[in-house]
């Protein structure tokens, strides 16, 4: 406080009461805006963060349960290819059997 007293600003403001005063209301006053904007600056970047962490959390979900669903299909479908593929067969070494021992 001595060392900003003694300094040309200091001087100045012991000099000017009136401009000290305005100065150090507005300091005041405007320390309320600044700490609502920075608590809003922090809750927005922790709020940012957990929504991220969350929508990764949904999104990774989302893809786990469609990568199931599909691989679910493709089973079915191997599935039954596989049913079609071995009746097929068979069906079709029953006839040629059939065929050749009739001969």
């Amino acid at each position: 406080v001595v060392a900003f007293m003694n300094s040309r600003v200091g001087q100045y403001l012991d000099d000017h009461p009136f401009i000290a005063l305005s100065l150090l209301m507005f300091i005041a006053v405007s320390a309320i805006p600044v700490a609502f904007f920075l608590i809003f600056v922090v809750t927005t970047a922790v709020m940012a963060c957990i929504g991220a962490i969350v929508m990764e959390g949904v999104v990774i979900a989302i893809g786990g349960i469609a990568l199931l669903c599909v691989l679910c299909g493709l089973g079915a479908v191997s599935l039954g290819v596989s049913g079609v593929l071995s009746i097929s067969y068979i069906a079709l070494s029953t006839l040629v059997n059939y065929w050749c021992s009739s001969r």
